[in-house]
């Protein structure tokens, strides 16, 4: 899984976000999005900026790593 999977599992579990809303912000189908949270789909690049904003945290928040670096 990768940092970025990571991160907006824990910004949607922290915040009670309800993923096939996120995924509707994100641009994308709910399956589409489930794939990406699984890892059945590589995270392009530029889905990020899409994805933060449908999560509503900065880019950077969803590279944070647990050091907070």
């Amino acid at each position: 899984m990768t940092i970025v999977q990571e991160n907006l599992i824990r910004v949607i579990e922290e915040k009670g976000l309800i993923k096939k809303g996120v995924a509707e912000r994100a641009g994308m189908t709910a399956q589409a999005f489930s794939d990406i949270l699984q890892g059945r789909k590589v995270i392009r690049a530029d889905m990020v900026p899409a994805l933060a904003d449908a999560v509503g945290v900065p880019i950077p928040e969803l590279f944070r790593t647990a050091g907070g670096n």
